[in-house]
């Protein structure tokens, strides 16, 4: 039976909840210090879809940091963070600068259906040792891929069942729709960054050039 999803929530504009927790990857972490700066354009970064009178709104920021961060802690000793380029860089083996180069969830026709949702990310990256700036980049869609895409989709449908994310009247016991998108954005982020911080690791630890410094006094 087919449900437009545009009856659930007409007229509105909500939220899609992206919560994420942090997930249990087991990795070896390398002993190098990441200072990892967000640009005020990543800070600003927003999503929204529209069907009919209906709106979706994509936290994309938050949810996006909040995974980079766990991710690069997940490879390495040390992870730091700043808001601005002026930051100071000192004791850190790596800065990294995170970019959204693409995001998009397409809304589809019924409640049930999965959102098919795909993003693009990238780090550029400067160590120690070099001048020129590096880079590497990931995609992450809603179609579980490894590990941590099936952590973070078991993580978010508990969140759905202890919440009662679930409609009422005609369509109860149906899941809010917002809330499955946010799970489908969710899978797709969290495979995206953590398979940018491994290739990031996987770089660097191939590169074998760098001299750690640990800075035991960033958070």
């Amino acid at each position: 039976m087919c449900l437009s999803i545009c009856i659930q929530a007409c007229g509105t504009t909500v939220e899609v909840p992206m919560y994420p927790d942090e997930y249990d990857v087991k990795a070896e972490k390398l002993p190098y210090s990441i200072l990892v700066i967000y640009a005020p354009e990543f800070e600003q970064n927003t999503y929204k879809t529209s069907q009919l009178a209906s709106t979706w709104s994509y936290p994309l920021s938050r949810t996006t940091k909040n995974l980079i961060n766990n991710s690069l802690e997940t490879y390495f000793e040390t992870v730091g963070s700043a808001s601005s380029e002026d930051a100071d860089r000192s004791g850190y083996d790596v800065v990294v600068f995170p970019v959204i180069e693409q995001f998009e969830a397409e809304v589809p026709s019924t409640i049930f259906s999965p959102t098919k949702t795909k993003i693009i990310l990238s780090y550029e990256y400067l160590t120690s040792y070099a001048s020129n700036n590096e880079s590497v980049r990931s995609v992450g869609t809603n179609e579980i891929s490894g590990g941590v895409g099936k952590l973070a989709y078991d993580d978010m449908s508990e969140k759905i069942k202890s919440l009662s994310a679930y409609s009422s009247g005609v369509f109860i016991g149906a899941p809010k729709y917002e809330y499955l998108a946010a799970r489908d954005g969710v899978v797709a982020i969290a495979q995206a960054a953590y398979n940018l911080s491994k290739d990031l690791a996987s770089q660097l630890s191939h590169d074998n050039l760098l001299q750690p410094t640990v800075n035991t006094s960033a958070e």
